[in-house]
């Protein structure tokens, strides 16, 4: 199951490094999923064929290892990565170790004549690199000796002996949180960001999973409820809007698990209390709901809440919304609780974003920024993206004709809703000889990306 989805971004030397998602590893499990680490250049050339800045790498500096060496796959750009003695879009890493931390390295062949993507991806038990995915990170092993909490990567660039001696330029990501197997896992399947003084804004789904079937019990109470944040003084800062059934959160189970629940509930009771042992005395930052019939094996049970709706006070800092997930006080089950963030007060931090087309309607192989030249009935697609805060937001994608030697003005042609690497898929094509334009908008971070053009000929 998926803990939450990350919009952690940092930066190393002229590289942002972005997390797709931070799911769930087992403590005593081998080749588990984890979330998939995106490097971008902010101009192009950084990384370069040496004597600097020519190695990138990771360690694993919280006790994993790594399955399988990952694999390094430009996405965007015309950065070469050596593999072997030639020099390729992909390529898989080199294992090494330095002290106790298990590591992995790649040298860049060609520097980049166009700013690049690298994504960091696993790959499966025949080590076949995985398609680019949230969760197609690099698999992980886990020992038992490891506890509870989150992995820790170093990101490495630099030259090949500050990489293997861990002194490169260096910062800091998770992609994954370790658990044991018997717990019962809370996670925020996305983090949109909410402006301070909204009614009615969508946060993200939570799911909760058990590990082993009937974990939830009959007549067991969960409550949900957004808490006091520490960046605003613990004051309530945060609602959420039930005015109508229309905007009450949604509990839905996968069926084959035969977990059954109940309605929501929002008015606030002792059923419900704080992290202190409090009871929530306003009803607006709890709701609750029973379980009726609990799962049966071997499918285990899964609760997702989806439908959450948020009002924010205007003067609400920038941050993290906290949300506590936890069992109430009515009724058997295993006892549980955790806090995680489904959103995040602000205005995304995110620049420009990118845009790339190729011939033909798919989303594999390389997309490209030069015009396309496609044949009148057939397809172009258009690549867009925003990065991994964009996952599962709507993007409006926009669309300019040229008639002569001017073109029109941009207009919306289509909305999608971004994929859990921030990216949109847009396939169009024309029945007659003309020139076009299309780019997107990601409302929610306040970001575009440039326009690409086509041309339909005869």
């Amino acid at each position: 199951p998926i803990h939450y989805i990350e919009n952690t971004v940092a930066v190393v030397g002229r590289v942002v490094v972005g997390v797709a998602a931070s799911p769930t590893i087992f403590i005593n499990y081998n080749d588990q999923a984890t979330g998939m680490l995106t490097l971008r250049e902010s101009a192009a050339g950084f990384f370069t064929d040496g004597p600097s800045n020519n190695y990138f790498g990771l360690c694993l500096t919280s006790g994993e290892s790594f399955t399988r060496a990952p694999w390094a796959v430009v996405t965007a750009g015309d950065l070469k990565i050596r593999n072997g003695v030639v020099g390729a879009a992909s390529a898989q890493g080199t294992l090494f170790n330095t002290g106790p931390n298990n590591c992995v390295y790649w040298v860049a062949y060609t520097a980049s004549t166009v700013a690049s993507t690298i994504e960091i991806r696993g790959s499966d038990a025949s080590n076949v690199v995985l398609a680019s995915g949230a969760l197609n990170g690099p698999r992980l092993s886990v020992g038992s000796t490891l506890t509870p909490g989150p992995d820790a990567i170093n990101i490495l660039i630099g030259s090949q002996s500050g990489v293997e001696g861990n002194t490169a330029i260096t910062s800091l990501v998770s992609n994954a949180i370790r658990a044991y197997k018997s717990d019962i896992i809370v996670a925020a399947v996305s983090q949109p960001f909410i402006a301070a003084g909204s009614v009615a804004a969508r946060a993200g789904n939570l799911t909760i999973s058990e590990t082993l079937a009937g974990q939830f019990k009959p007549t067991e109470v969960i409550c949900v409820a957004v808490e006091p944040r520490s960046s605003n003084n613990y004051n309530q800062d945060t609602y959420f809007n039930t005015a109508s059934t229309n905007l009450l959160p949604v509990i839905t189970t996968n069926a084959a698990s035969g977990l059954i629940v109940g309605a929501v509930m929002t008015e606030a009771n002792k059923d419900c209390r704080d992290s202190s042992g409090n009871t929530y005395t306003d009803g607006r930052a709890v709701f609750e709901f029973p379980i009726v019939q609990q799962a049966f094996g071997p499918v285990t049970g899964v609760i997702t809440i989806s439908n959450i709706n948020l009002n924010v006070n205007a003067d609400a800092p920038t941050g993290a919304v906290i949300t506590h997930v936890f069992k109430g006080s009515v009724g058997p089950g295993v006892d549980f609780g955790a806090f995680v963030s489904n959103a995040k007060i602000g205005v995304a931090a995110i620049g420009t974003g990118t845009a790339t087309t190729r011939l033909g309607v798919t989303q594999v192989g390389a997309f490209t920024v030069a015009t396309k030249i496609a044949k009148v009935t057939k397809y172009v697609t258009y690549r867009f993206d925003f990065g991994v805060a964009a996952a599962g937001q709507l993007v409006k994608v926009w669309g300019a004709t040229k008639s002569g030697n001017d073109w029109s003005a941009f207009t919306v042609v289509t909305s999608r809703v971004a994929n859990a690497s921030g990216v949109v898929y847009y396939s169009i094509r024309q029945n007659a000889p003309t020139w076009k334009s299309y780019r997107a908008e990601w409302t929610g971070g306040t970001a575009w990306t440039p326009a690409r053009q086509a041309r339909w000929i005869s």
